[in-house]
Order: structure tokens, then C-alpha cells, then sequence
């Protein structure tokens, strides 16, 4: 396979935007930094806002996917995030009496496993980041209105100062200010279940290397385990019952559940949570743009919230300073809500159900063991289901951006980069996109995941690692 790159990032120089910038990012947590670093590292002069004082302590969102690693990898900054967290390397679903493993290595990525660290440190990670290009955040500064006009956007905060910018985006959570100013709602199912989330140090014989689901004698969710950076552990129990967010409840039920096999030794959050399901119905208000949890909520099972917004960032990221430099196509922006609406969406559905099905008891509790059992044990099964809790079999192959015809089940739309980590190197290696040959050379003319194609294939790689034109071997492009 050889490799064509059509751009190379030289947009490392520190730069001083003043007041004038052509985006503004509002929220400085995971998606925020994420928008901010894609702006950025393509040489878009931006401000990331943030209402809080200080970065935050509380370590709600600890899953990191495999397909946002792929990412993390393309800015270089997979490996430190993985030397800062704990490597998961299965799913492990028990009982007091017995258990059923899920191993993730045969996913078929450059990362099969996932990463749990705690937000506090990715978020440093990601700031980093953002220094290296110029940008900081800037703390206590809320904002108090959005008006728009066909050239521009002006921003209020409540400390005085009003900033124009060409876009603005909303990266500011479920209770977000931007989303309120564009009249934008989320619409969903505000009542679920109750849960008790807890950040402590455990002393436990919990698997530090898997993700851990126990179940109750009568086959109900009893406690949800996620190991981060050793001694750290994340705990979920669930609390319809009216278990208190209260140490010591927390730690009487831990020890039930365990056989007095667990306790905590130093305790570091603590929090109820009620699942909650919501989406807006349009990503784009005009020039604001809306992302991660400011436009979609939904149940913490499976850890796909954070890694969904960072995606958004990543899918907005390039269209923007596409748009910005005048070398976006006629409708670029518009394919952010159309490819990523549908993603979230998916998200909510599945998680909704698989939450439900944590509570179930009796002959249903059965049924879901006899899943859990023939996803461990069936080949097929356990393939669907590794690639969809990864994230990997996210694609975009009806966006107006995927040109072309499938050649030997590789469709445009889909994801480039999967297991060949010479196509990851000319990702990591540009800001744009770039053109990938397909031959007989290296790694058995791979283009995508475990998928070949002839030799002559030729794929036009999008920005965030997706096809985006598709040309068997002889055959003309299509744009």
C-alpha cells in the first residue's frame, strides 16, 4: 500500500488572537478541549470558554473506545493517555457462584481494549494539547446570550465583555447556556433509574483488568466496577432501592455484595445519578453548532457518552476551518448534523435498553444470561459485539460526503485507519486529507479494518479518518 498526502500540519507556532477569533468554543471539559485542539492544530484562531474557576475534580465520564483512541493516536497523544489510565482488557458479567468473560483483544483495531481515566487527568492531557497550540482556556466566564447575524455571531458574557466570531460552538453540557440561547431543547425521557457513582480507592480482589458487572441473587444489576490508575476504582450501584449517596451506605452495600471482599480505603466522589435520555433535533443553529452533551444525554451503561462527543468534535472540527478557509464544498457544515444526529441517536436507543435490561429479575434475568453465554461462546456473536462496544462499526456511508460504489465489502463512509498502522501514520502525519493506493507491498493491501481490497483501490481519506471517495481498481473517480 502506498500512501499520497495531499496536506502536512505545519501550525504548531504559538499565536496571540487577541479579540479577534473565528470560533468560540464554550465549555472547557473533554468536547470543549477536543473542538478547541481540531480548530487550533489547523491554524483557526479560536478562545475555549469556561464558566468554571478551576478545572473540574470530579471524574464523571472514565471510558476512552477504541475508535476514539484511533483518534487520540492521530494527534499523537494515544500513548499518553494510556500511561496515564488502566488498560481494560475484558468484560467480565458474575454472580457469587459463577462468571462469564469477554475477551476485547480479537477486536479488530490498533487498540483492542479500553482505557479508563479519570476525567481530571484527560482533561489535563487535552490541555496540554491546547497549550501546544496556542490556545488556554479562560476560567469564570459565563455566557449570557447569543445573537446571531448572517455574517457572524456575538457573544455576551455576563462579566461585560461582547466577542464576535465568525461560529460558536456549544460544548457546554446538559444544562447548556448556548443551547438555551439558540432555543434549542433537548427532547427525551427525563426520569430513569437511580444510581450511586462513586471515585475511591479500593482494596479489593475485583479484576484490575476487566470491567466487572455483579449481579444480584434474584439476576437485578447489584454493582458496576471500572479499575482506573491502581489503587482508583469507579463504582456504580444501583439505588431504586433508596440507597444513599452516603459513604458509609455506599460502603455497607459494597461489602454485601462483595462478601465483605472490598472496602474502600480513601474516598474521592460521590454522587446519585438518575438515567436520563435526551437529544436536540438539529446539531446546527445557523453559525452555532451544538456537541457532546449540550446535544445528546444519555445512560452512563456501556461508556459511549464521552467518547460521542469527542467524535462530534472531531466530525466538526475540520469542516469548520474548512468553511473558515474558504475551501469547504457548498453544504459542508451541514453534513456535521446529518452524519452525527443519527450516531447519538443510536447511542440513546441502545443504551436505553441494554439499562433496562441490567434490572431485570426472574425468568428475564435468565434469558439475559443465556445472551451474555452465547455472546461468549458464539464467534459471530462475539465479533457483532465487540465491534459495536468499541465503537468501531460507526460509518457514514449515506452522507453526501461518500462518493463511490463498495469494493469487497469496503464502503465509503466507512472508517480508514482500523488495523493498518501505515494508513495511521499518514493520518497522524496531516490535517487534511489524503489518498490511499491499495497494492500487493505491505499488510496484504488492507484499506479498511480486516477487510482487503483489490490492488489499484483507491480511497480518499477524509480529515477524521473516514472514506470519502471509494474508486475500485480502472475505475474513474467519481469527483
Amino acid at each position: 500500500m502506498h500512501v499520497l498526502l495531499s496536506e502536512v500540519s505545519d501550525t504548531t507556532a504559538t499565536r496571540d488572537y487577541g479579540r479577534t477569533v473565528s470560533v468560540v468554543v464554550v465549555g472547557a471539559g473533554p468536547v470543549g478541549l477536543m473542538t478547541t485542539l481540531q480548530l487550533a492544530r489547523r491554524g483557526i484562531p479560536v478562545r475555549l470558554v469556561d464558566q468554571r474557576a478551576e478545572p473540574t475534580t470530579e471524574s464523571r465520564a472514565v471510558g476512552v473506545h477504541a475508535r476514539t483512541l484511533e483518534l487520540l493516536d492521530s494527534l499523537g497523544l494515544a500513548d499518553e493517555a494510556i500511561a496515564e489510565g488502566a488498560v481494560i482488557t475484558s468484560v467480565r458479567m458474575q454472580t457469587k457462584r459463577r462468571h462469564l468473560t469477554v475477551d476485547l483483544a480479537p477486536a479488530p483495531t490498533r487498540y483492542p481494549f479500553v482505557l479508563d481515566i479519570a476525567q481530571p487527568d484527560f482533561e489535563a492531557l487535552l490541555t496540554r494539547a491546547c497549550a501546544d497550540h496556542g490556545v488556554l482556556p479562560e476560567r469564570g466566564v459565563t455566557v449570557r446570550g447569543v445573537t446571531q447575524t448572517p455574517d457572524s455571531v456575538a457573544v455576551d458574557f455576563t462579566e461585560g465583555e461582547s466577542l464576535h466570531a465568525d461560529y460558536v460552538v456549544g460544548c457546554d453540557g446538559a444544562r447548556s447556556s448556548v443551547r438555551r440561547g439558540v432555543g434549542a431543547n433537548l427532547t427525551g425521557d427525563f426520569h430513569g433509574m437511580q444510581f450511586v457513582i462513586v471515585d475511591a480507592d479500593l482494596d479489593t480482589d475485583l479484576p484490575r483488568n476487566a470491567m466487572c458487572a455483579t449481579f444480584a441473587p434474584d439476576g437485578a444489576l447489584a454493582l458496576v466496577t471500572f479499575p482506573l490508575r491502581e489503587p482508583r476504582m469507579r463504582l456504580v450501584l444501583p439505588a431504586d432501592d433508596g440507597l444513599a449517596a452516603d459513604e458509609g451506605a455506599v460502603q455497607r452495600r459494597l461489602t454485601e455484595v462483595t462478601d465483605g471482599r472490598s472496602t474502600v480505603t480513601r474516598w474521592r466522589w460521590i454522587t446519585p445519578f438518575e438515567v436520563k435520555h435526551g437529544q436536540v433535533s438539529s446539531y446546527r443553529h445557523g453559525r452555532v453548532f451544538l456537541a457532546g452533551d449540550a446535544a445528546h444525554i444519555h445512560s452512563p451503561i456501556g461508556g459511549h457518552g464521552m467518547n460521542t462527543g469527542l467524535q462530534d468534535a472531531a466530525n466538526l472540527g475540520w469542516k469548520l476551518a474548512e468553511e473558515i478557509t474558504g475551501t469547504a464544498p457548498a453544504g459542508l457544515l451541514d453534513t456535521y448534523d446529518l452524519e452525527r444526529h443519527p450516531v447519538a441517536a443510536a447511542v440513546i436507543r441502545s443504551t436505553s435498553k441494554q439499562t433496562r435490561a441490567m434490572s431485570w429479575t426472574g425468568p428475564r434475568a435468565i434469558a439475559r444470561s443465556g445472551l451474555i453465554k452465547a455472546v461468549t461462546s458464539v464467534p459471530l456473536l462475539r465479533h457483532d459485539f465487540l465491534r459495536q462496544a468499541m465503537e468501531l462499526t460507526i460509518a457514514y456511508p449515506d452522507s453526501p460526503l461518500s462518493a463511490g460504489a463498495a469494493v469487497s465489502g469496503v464502503r465509503p463512509g466507512d472508517f480508514a485507519v482500523g488495523t493498518s498502522s501505515e494508513i495511521a501514520n499518514a493520518w497522524r502525519s496531516t490535517t487534511g486529507w489524503f489518498d490511499i493506493v491499495a497494492d500487493v507491498s505491505a499488510e496484504a493491501a488492507v484499506v479498511v479494518r480486516d477487510w482487503a481490497v483489490p490492488t489499484g483501490t483507491r480511497a480518499r481519506v477524509r480529515p477524521d479518518g473516514y472514506i470519502g471517495e471509494l474508486t475500485a481498481a480502472g475505475s474513474a473517480p467519481t469527483r
